[in-house]
């Protein structure tokens, strides 16, 4: 990224901002109005990391601008939304990425390649189970926006989609889907089983952001 120019970084509380700069320190400045960027016109692409619940209103605010977007997963959280914000990206001629890895790892694109090779399949497993840095606060009484629904948080949505994508980008879509969760007392899913269902076998998701396990896919 030496050729990469990084004009901005956001935040409504400027000290996040501040301290994303130290990190990083080919930013140029810190803001706490993402429109400032918007309306800049030497800015040509965005990296959306709002919570989850914002991503959608961000991202359409930096397409309607014609700005390029790099959207944390999960991209968002309805269809209908994200069916409207390709629309739109499509009709501006702009690039719109989920950023999710899954998909550019060299091992997945062996396991596409020779998938065929392996034979019958009855039995898919995918594990990732990460305790939380958060998961204690959450347990003292605050309510970090991982694990807050109303921001649209929880173990699906975080970690759990790593293997949805993982799963789906093999075998495309499943006929049937089911989720068992475990929920903690506001309603989040701090862990869940994800099942899916295709014709000739049957695929298991586990994603946990109140224990930890070794990532597995068998």
């Amino acid at each position: 990224l030496d050729n990469v120019r990084i004009k901005y970084a956001c935040d409504i509380i400027e000290e996040k901002a501040q301290k994303m700069k130290e990190r990083f320190p080919k930013i140029e400045n810190v803001i706490t109005d993402y429109n400032v960027a918007l309306n800049d016109p030497d800015v040509d692409a965005v990296w959306v990391l709002t919570p989850n619940y914002a991503h959608y209103t961000v991202t359409m605010d930096a397409l309607r601008s014609g700005k390029n977007v790099l959207c944390e997963k999960p991209f968002v959280p309805t269809v209908a939304e994200a069916d409207e914000l390709i629309a739109l990206a499509k009709e501006k001629c702009l690039f719109l990425f989920e950023a999710i890895t899954t998909a550019h790892h060299p091992n997945y694109a062996l396991a596409k390649q020779y998938l065929d090779d392996i034979g019958s399949l009855r039995i898919v497993s995918c594990t990732f189970c990460q305790y939380s840095s958060r998961y204690d606060a959450l347990l003292s009484g605050q309510v970090p926006p991982v694990f807050d629904p109303a921001c649209c948080g929880g173990a699906l949505m975080d970690l759990n989609l790593y293997n949805v994508h993982f799963v789906v980008g093999l075998f495309g879509e499943p006929m049937l889907v089911s989720y068992h969760p475990n929920l903690y007392r506001n309603g989040i899913d701090t862990s869940g089983i994800l099942l899916l269902e295709y014709p000739d076998f049957i695929c298991q998701c586990t994603g946990a952001k109140d224990c930890a396990a070794p990532g597995s896919v068998q």
